[in-house]
């Protein structure tokens, strides 16, 4: 989990450029100063290629290092350890394929002047309240060595902004990811391979009408958005307004219209006691509400069974994510995820239409908050089918986790240390796929038909 999936993966903008083109279009994006620097090493720069399976994604090897940690050769020249110490945030960036910027500098070797090489380490603990510009010999805390870089700056210069480029990085250990900030805008999206794989299994349709529940930073929606040629309406909820203005960025700078972006509450997105007379389709309901802050409609809910495909990638542990230095969560943080999923997955299920699809995932490998999730929207939903999934990349479900063998079969789990059924470098990931088999509405109807008769007996009786 420290280290990060070994191949890059970019999402293709299908509306607007080919894999094809987008494959010749990298290729002249990292001839450059990322080339120069992997050749400076001895090494060759991967090529990127299409995906066997996903024909929107293009993947970009990371190169790999020319030795092993135990091999590495550290800086010294005779007046000690020329070595920098980043936070946290900042290493995990720099495994992704980042320089080392200013603000994300702890410490530094003595005298350090620019153009000399460094060793860089990430600090282990809490990296809040360590004073910036620490000597490097006298840094005490738990670290480790990320890889060998040049300083940008003078050590002095480095410690008196919070900008800038401090440190830029030669070599990391377990492979150089291309650094891919500001390539090709609008064109592509840096997205995990394991999250494209939602929006195919979504399978959506040109006019469909889909909800993405939780859907900052706005991937998925815009990847089904791409998947249906931009015809149709996504909703893409959110309930904060900063990551609903990220969503709608994002759908500008990739030139799609059928988004809608909503500052909006999943856990109460259900219209209660409408009953079967009131189903107003979104877009009318959509059009219907207010001009709320910012330009979002003000809008509190949906009507039952009005999409015909809905998304649920719930808030999670995000123990799956890569690289992860470090994981602070305790057990009673971890159930109330799973609380909080319930909620969401309560109403996704009354959302979609009968004969709709219901596709529920997590960046996370905890089975509470998935193959449990799984057994028990089953056993609370009977409405609901578990069914199969294409394309099947992921592995099959843990067993002992309250699904059948078959049951494990139906849903895909991505895990870090075993690599796709097309053989990719993934980070941990899960996804399940249900059919709404018949209308959730006649609980609503049968509800309010037990309470008219109790109406009807009352009456009768008081006339009596």
């Amino acid at each position: 989990m420290v280290l990060p999936p070994q191949t890059t993966y970019l999402r293709v903008n299908t509306t607007k450029v080919t894999a094809e083109q987008v494959v010749e279009e990298l290729q002249e994006w990292l001839s450059g100063e990322f080339q120069d620097r992997i050749a400076a090493t001895g090494r060759e720069v991967s090529k990127p290629y299409i995906h066997p399976i996903l024909d929107d994604c293009v993947c970009i090897p990371n190169v790999p290092p020319r030795h092993q940690q135990d091999d590495w050769e550290f800086q010294d020249d005779g007046a000690g350890h020329r070595a920098a110490v980043v936070d946290r945030g900042c290493g995990e960036a720099v495994l992704r394929g980042a320089h080392v910027f200013a603000c994300g500098l702890l410490a530094a070797g003595p005298y350090l002047r620019a153009g000399q090489t460094v060793d860089v380490y990430v600090d282990l603990e809490e990296g809040r309240g360590t004073t910036r510009g620490l000597d490097f010999r006298a840094y005490a805390k738990r670290k480790l060595h990320l890889g060998t870089g040049t300083m940008a700056v003078d050590r002095a210069a480095a410690f008196q902004t919070m900008r800038g480029l401090a440190v830029r990085m030669a070599e990391v250990v377990g492979g150089d990811a291309p650094p891919l900030n500001g390539a090709l805008p609008g064109r592509v999206y840096g997205q995990n391979l394991s999250s494209m794989v939602v929006a195919h299994v979504l399978q959506p349709q040109p006019g469909e009408t889909i909800l993405d529940m939780c859907s900052a930073p706005g991937g998925k929606a815009t990847h089904i958005a791409q998947r249906m040629g931009d015809r149709g309406l996504v909703v893409a909820c959110d309930r904060t307004r900063r990551k609903a203005k990220h969503i709608r960025a994002l759908c500008e700078e990739l030139g799609l219209a059928s988004v809608v972006p909503l500052c909006f509450d999943s856990r109460a997105a259900v219209v209660k006691g409408a009953g079967r007379a009131s189903r107003t389709p979104p877009r009318e309901v959509l059009e219907a509400a207010a001009p709320g802050k910012e330009g979002f409609p003000d809008l509190k809910a949906f009507y039952e069974e009005t999409f015909d495909r809905v998304v649920l990638d719930p808030p999670c542990s995000a123990l799956g994510l890569r690289p992860k230095l470090r994981c602070d969560l305790t057990m009673k943080e971890l159930r109330s995820h799973v609380d909080l999923q319930r909620q969401l997955f309560w109403g996704a299920a009354r959302l979609v239409r009968p004969g709709g699809v219901l596709v529920y995932s997590t960046c996370t490998v905890d089975p509470l908050e998935n193959e449990g999730m799984v057994a028990w929207a089953l056993e609370k939903h009977p409405f609901l089918e578990l069914v199969a999934q294409e394309p099947m990349l992921g592995q099959a479900g843990l067993p002992g986790c309250g699904l059948s063998e078959e049951q494990r079969r139906l849903v895909q789990r991505f895990d870090p240390a075993v690599p796709t059924t097309a053989g990719d470098s993934t980070t941990g990931f899960f996804c399940a796929k249900f059919i709404k088999k018949n209308s959730t509405l006649l609980e609503i109807d049968d509800a309010d038909n037990d309470d008219n008769k109790k109406k009807t007996s009352n009456a009768t009786t008081t006339a009596a």
